[in-house]
C-alpha cells in the first residue's frame, strides 16, 4: 500500500484552501507548527485577509506587504482596541474613537470634541415664544496615543506624547491593563450591556472590554459592527446642543420589541450626567404629523426627557415630543423648557 497515498498534502490544493479558510487564527497558528508544508501553506494571505475583514472590518493593505503581517504584527494584540470608547470621568465624561490606519500602520486613539457652528437661536414659526434650537456639529480630533507597527522589528509599540513604550519592557501595562470601569450609580448606558451578560453569565468588564489612560478608564460601547442591522435605523453616536452646558454626544439605540427609542449620554454635565438617558421616544405612540414650515409632513412621537438640579439632584421625566426629520436628524421639543433642540447624527 502506498501510505504517501493518504498523506494530507496530497489533498488537493482548492480543497485544502476550503478546509483552512474556516479555521481561526490560533488554529491556523497551531497547525503551522506541525511542519513545514504547513508552516508556509498557513501563511496563505486569503486565509489572513479573511481574518482581517471578519474579526476588524478590514480590508486594505496600506503600507503592510500582507495581511499576515498586519493580523500578526499588530491586530491580533491590538485589534480589539478599534472602535468607540466612553470615559468615565466625572460627570463630563469624554468620547475617543481608536482607529486602524494601514498606510499608517498604526492603531490611533482621536479624542472627539463637538462645538456648535450655529450660534443663533430663532423662534419657532407655529409659537414665537417657543425657542428653536439648531445643533451644526464642528468635530475637532484630539490625538492621545497611537500603536504603531515596527516594519523591521515585526512587533508593535505604543507611542504617547512622542514617549515611547517597547512592549518587551513590559510598558504596554500603561494601555492594556485590565480595569474596573467605575459607571455613574445612575448609569443606563453599560445596563443593557449588563443584563444581557448576566443571562449569558458573563462579566462584561474585563480585559477586552475596559483599559485605563492617564487617569480615566474607558469602556468600549461601539463598532461600526453594530451598524449592520438595518432595521434599526437611528442606531448611532449622535450630538445635541445643551445649551450653556455645550455639545454633548449621545448613544442612540433603537428596541424593536418595546418601540422605544433611547438617547444615552456619553459625555454629560453637571445636572445629567454622563452614562444618564438624555430622553426617550415612543414610536409607536404618534402626537401628530407636524404643519409649522420647519418640519411640514413630518411626524413626532411622544417622549420623556430628562431634567435635573446641578448634582443631578432630583431628577425628573417631563413631557415632550421627538420629531423625526431624517434618519440622521431629529427634533426634541422640551414643553416645559419651551425649547427645541435638534440633534444630529455622527456616526
Amino acid at each position: 500500500m502506498d501510505e504517501n497515498k493518504y498523506n494530507v498534502i496530497n489533498i488537493p490544493r482548492e480543497i485544502l484552501l476550503e478546509i483552512l479558510s474556516i479555521l481561526n487564527s490560533k488554529s491556523l497558528s497551531n497547525l503551522s507548527k506541525t511542519c513545514k508544508f504547513f508552516y508556509e501553506f498557513c501563511k496563505f494571505d486569503s486565509f489572513w485577509l479573511n481574518l482581517c475583514k471578519e474579526e476588524f472590518g478590514i480590508d486594505k493593505l496600506g503600507n503592510f506587504p500582507n495581511f499576515y503581517t498586519m493580523y500578526t504584527g499588530i491586530l491580533y494584540k491590538y485589534g480589539w482596541l478599534i472602535g468607540y470608547w466612553a470615559g468615565n470621568k466625572s460627570t463630563s465624561g469624554s468620547l475617543i474613537h481608536l482607529k486602524f490606519d494601514p498606510y499608517k500602520s498604526s492603531i490611533i486613539a482621536w479624542k472627539l470634541i463637538a462645538t456648535n457652528k450655529s450660534l443663533n437661536n430663532y423662534p419657532w414659526s407655529k409659537d414665537p415664544l417657543i425657542r428653536l434650537v439648531y445643533t451644526e456639529p464642528e468635530l475637532k480630533y484630539q490625538i492621545l496615543f497611537c500603536i504603531q507597527y515596527d516594519h523591521n522589528q515585526h512587533k508593535s509599540r505604543v507611542i504617547n506624547n512622542n514617549m515611547l513604550y517597547d512592549e518587551v519592557k513590559g510598558d504596554e501595562e500603561f494601555i492594556i491593563r485590565e480595569a474596573s470601569f467605575e459607571k455613574h450609580h445612575e448609569s443606563e448606558l453599560w445596563k443593557q450591556e449588563e443584563e444581557m451578560a448576566e443571562e449569558r453569565n458573563e462579566n462584561i468588564i474585563e480585559q477586552y472590554n475596559c483599559f485605563s489612560f492617564g487617569n480615566e478608564k474607558f469602556y468600549k460601547f461601539w463598532t461600526l459592527k453594530d451598524k449592520q442591522n438595518e432595521n434599526k435605523r437611528f442606531d448611532g453616536i449622535w450630538v445635541g446642543d445643551y445649551g450653556d452646558h455645550g455639545v454633548e454626544f449621545l448613544l442612540l439605540k433603537e428596541y424593536e420589541i418595546s418601540g422605544y427609542l433611547s438617547a444615552t449620554k456619553i459625555t454629560g454635565d453637571i445636572n445629567v450626567p454622563r452614562g444618564e438617558i438624555s430622553w426617550k421616544c415612543n414610536l409607536k405612540d404618534q402626537v401628530r404629523i407636524c404643519d409649522e414650515k420647519e418640519w411640514t409632513g413630518k411626524i413626532s412621537y411622544r417622549a420623556k426627557t430628562k431634567v435635573a438640579y446641578e448634582g443631578f439632584r432630583n431628577p425628573d421625566e417631563i413631557d415632550s415630543e421627538v420629531i423625526i426629520v431624517s434618519n440622521d436628524k431629529l427634533v426634541v421639543y422640551w414643553y416645559d423648557l419651551a425649547e427645541m433642540t435638534t440633534f444630529v447624527r455622527v456616526v
